[in-house]
């Protein structure tokens, strides 16, 4: 993670072991999460901030693996680089209509979206015995209720858990 006033300065070097390693160096923006959402709002560093930063000291990057996403990164290369550089802007490029993700919480919580509080209590029903079906049709219910994108633009912010606690 990248961050303003922090490490940015590390970009160079960070991107330019790509180059003799085959490795694939990511770069993730900064999500604003409960805890320090003010740090986490203003000392973002953006993918195209970080691609012109990289750019200026390589050349111009290469798309890499068809323009599609690998995972949650667009991926790309520095010219005749062994390795890729992976670029996860969930905050101003987001990919939220092809995720798949849901996430399981260390107290039991299926977090449908990274970036919101909604959350199915899965070790209660768990603890009281449900079967196998039970459970299952409470994933299935759950993962329906997936949403279709984060609120970020729109201001929503998750409060309810810092990161570290949501497993992300």
């Amino acid at each position: 993670m990248i961050v303003k006033g922090y490490n940015e300065e590390d970009v160079i070097d960070l991107a330019a072991l790509t180059i003799d390693h085959p490795w694939q160096m990511r770069f993730i923006e900064m999500m604003p999460f409960a805890g320090a959402t003010d740090i986490q709002i203003n000392q973002i560093i953006t993918m195209k901030q970080i691609q012109q930063n990289i750019e200026s000291e390589f050349g111009k990057l290469e798309s890499a693996n068809g323009g599609k996403l690998d995972g949650e990164a667009q991926v790309f290369h520095i010219p005749h680089a062994k390795g890729d550089l992976g670029f996860i802007s969930s905050v101003t490029h987001p990919f939220c209509s092809a995720c798949t993700r849901a996430r399981l919480t260390a107290d039991g919580k299926l977090r449908l979206c990274l970036l919101r509080e909604k959350e199915v209590d899965l070790l209660t029903p768990l603890r009281e015995g449900a079967s196998l079906d039970e459970l299952r049709k409470l994933l299935l219910d759950g993962v329906w209720e997936k949403p279709w994108g984060h609120g970020l633009a729109d201001g929503i912010i998750p409060l309810n858990r810092i990161m570290s606690e949501i497993g992300g």
